[in-house]
């Protein structure tokens, strides 16, 4: 199969496996707009085609791999069930005015077509027998047509987070418990998962400072962040002294609501745990991380969705994928930030997650309703377009874009192709496929 790109845009065909080792051919194509600001402060996203943005094929992180927030996951992902829609850059205090706390808002909808409860319309003429479907279908076209062309906006993510001031949690020597430190107001604030609950418990030996830690525990639900330490870690003890290091810093990212008044202490258990059993301990914490960016691979609960890898895995499968694997695992955004695949035309909004220069701290988008579809080119000579499903879109609050990654699959058994056109319609109202036009014939030019 001859695969060609006909778009500007960074367009790949790879190949992947099913759990049942079949391997099938994913196409990906990444679309990036930029946000431009019209009259009246209203905008509008506006293809980039002069420099397109290239396609992820590789997790980028912030710093170190592993040891910082992931800032885009790789796109050549084999399927995504839903689609992931992400936010990176930071968060914005109201009117660029340091504040100690403020609200930040994530909506996404979409409108579509009423579904008419009935067509049922009140007849002007009485029954009459034989001629009642004439007297009346006018209006029942009407009632139909009008039932057709109403919408409705159907809401599929609406996310609220809270952004506080840095603060922390200090054990006092005389005083019981923890208390909260004053904050000192802030204007912008990163959106990465090292502000969010979570964190570490390592502890090393003062004596010999080279050896391997005494303790080294993570939160399993996000191993990076504060506010989260392990029972046996030092600070955690009632005895602990306040030079010793009883203050813990507290997370800033955090669900709406009243934030957390003391540090999360869990128990863990000695030894190795599977990752099923990570995201029940994790499920036990009482606090979840708070985020609009990817989480980490490896993190409870997304860690258990990747399948089981253990001796009979190794044996049987390897390198191949495990039979219990759960394709919501490449789905790498906050569940509740997991969506189904959005239509061409989706609405966006933010609230104090752009820059001021949009007003009020506000942004709405309603993208321009472009397609990508491939055209395939049977060997029999049929010509059939295949439309691409949307199922990651990321807003960088810095850049001011909105990038979309398209994807689409030819399952193992697809009758034969040969060539495969990757093509971008921009005009929402155009069929797929379009006649060519007819050459006029001898007998006409003459």
């Amino acid at each position: 199969m001859e695969f060609c790109n006909l778009t500007p845009f960074d367009t790949l065909c790879y190949g992947a496996l099913d759990p049942n080792d079949d391997e099938h051919q994913v196409i990906a194509m990444k679309v990036g707009y930029r946000l431009a600001r019209q009259a009246g402060g209203s905008w509008q996203a506006q293809v980039i085609d002069d420099d397109p943005v290239p396609l992820c094929v590789g997790d980028e992180f912030w710093a170190e791999p592993g040891e910082s927030s992931v800032r885009q996951e790789s796109d050549l992902a084999p399927f995504k069930p839903k689609c992931d829609v992400l936010v990176i850059g930071q968060a914005y205090a109201p009117g660029g005015r340091a504040a100690a706390q403020w609200e930040t808002r994530l909506r996404v909808s979409v409108l579509q077509a009423r579904p008419p409860a009935s067509v049922y319309y009140e007849p002007k003429a009485q029954w009459q027998p034989g001629r009642q479907r004439y007297v009346n279908r006018p209006e029942a076209m009407r009632t139909t047509a009008k039932a057709l062309q109403d919408k409705e906006e159907k809401v599929l993510l609406d996310k609220r987070l809270w952004i506080l001031a840095p603060h922390a949690f200090r054990r006092h020597l005389l005083a019981p418990g923890w208390k909260r430190t004053p904050a000192q107001p802030i204007t912008e604030l990163p959106l990465r998962w090292e502000h969010a609950f979570g964190g570490t418990s390592i502890v090393r030996d003062a004596a010999d400072p080279d050896a391997g830690p005494l303790l080294n525990e993570v939160c399993f639900s996000n191993p990076l962040g504060c506010g989260w330490m392990e029972k046996r870690d030092p600070r955690a003890s009632r005895n602990a002294r306040q030079q010793d290091g009883c203050e813990i810093a507290a997370p800033q990212i955090v669900p709406p609501g009243e934030p957390l008044p003391a540090p999360i202490v869990a128990a863990h258990p000695e030894g190795p745990c599977d990752a099923m059993r990570m995201a029940e301990l994790a499920q036990a914490y009482g606090a979840m991380p708070a985020g609009y960016g990817p989480l980490g691979r490896a993190w409870a609960p997304r860690l258990a969705q990747a399948g089981t890898y253990d001796d009979a895995w190794l044996q049987s499968r390897h390198p191949g994928l495990p039979r219990d694997i759960d394709f919501h695992y490449w789905n790498g955004a906050p569940a509740d930030q997991q969506v189904p695949y959005l239509p061409p035309d989706f609405c966006l909004e933010a609230w104090n997650l752009t820059p001021h220069a949009t007003t009020g701290g506000y942004v709405r988008v309603v993208m321009p309703g472009h397609r990508p579809f491939l055209l395939m080119r049977m060997a029999s000579g049929v010509m059939l377009p295949l439309p691409m499903i949307t199922d990651t879109a990321i807003l960088d609050t810095e850049a001011m874009t909105l990038t979309l990654t398209h994807r689409a699959w030819l399952p193992a058994g697809t009758p034969a192709i040969r060539a495969l056109e990757a093509r971008f319609e921009v005009d929402p109202a155009a069929p797929l496929l379009k006649r060519a036009p007819s050459r006029p014939s001898a007998l006409q030019e003459a």
